[in-house]
């Protein structure tokens, strides 16, 4: 078992060694390692071959095994995860800031997927939003990923639909937003218009 491929979290509880877990195991090339997957003394649950991995439910001795394989890069445990950009907004005291009036009244430029018309940016006194769509060369706000809307919520966002819970940490940001990448968040460089 090579310990340097393992999510330390799976090392820690050596009373699950014996007991049935979830894990995604990561792996050098996918179609490779398909086969591998297929001699494991476990199941193969889902594929995730735009991550190069495997999501495998098994004893857990059984799937650490397999980190002797050269193919395999990683394997993790499997965690829930929430949301938590509110309790972000207390670890950072945000509110503290906000409440001795500094609201980050500036300039901001985001070069991402473009910025859906959310009510966080709609509702109340509307958020100052200029538009460049480098990509489809749209005039109107728009979002064809998600990425981008995330990204300006979490820097301008108003809070607005939620009573001020889920705003950003400069909600008075006038907001340059520069749409670079395509709905699949990736961009294919320019071409120089003449």
């Amino acid at each position: 078992m090579d310990t340097t491929k393992i999510d330390p979290s799976l090392l820690e509880v050596k009373t699950l060694y014996d007991k049935e877990v979830a894990c995604v195991v990561f792996v050098n090339d996918f179609l490779k390692s398909q086969e591998l997957m297929s001699r494991l003394d476990c199941s193969v649950v889902s594929t995730l071959s735009r991550l190069c991995a495997f999501c495998v439910q098994g004893k857990l001795d059984s799937i650490l095994d397999i980190t002797d394989e050269a193919s395999v890069s990683f394997v993790s445990s499997v965690n829930k995860v929430s949301c938590l950009i509110n309790r972000a907004r207390v670890l950072t005291q945000i509110d503290e800031i906000h409440k001795m009036g500094i609201f980050g009244k500036v300039g901001v430029a985001v070069i991402d997927t473009g910025c859906y018309p959310h009510l966080d940016f709609m509702l109340g006194k509307k958020k100052q939003i200029s538009f460049v769509d480098l990509v489809n060369h749209r005039q109107m706000l728009y979002d064809d990923n998600g990425h981008g809307t995330c990204v300006c919520g979490l820097l301008g966002g108003t809070g607005a639909s939620s009573a001020g819970r889920y705003a950003g940490v400069a909600p008075a940001a006038r907001l340059t937003v520069i749409k670079a990448l395509d709905e699949e968040g990736k961009t294919h460089g320019f071409k120089v218009l003449e």
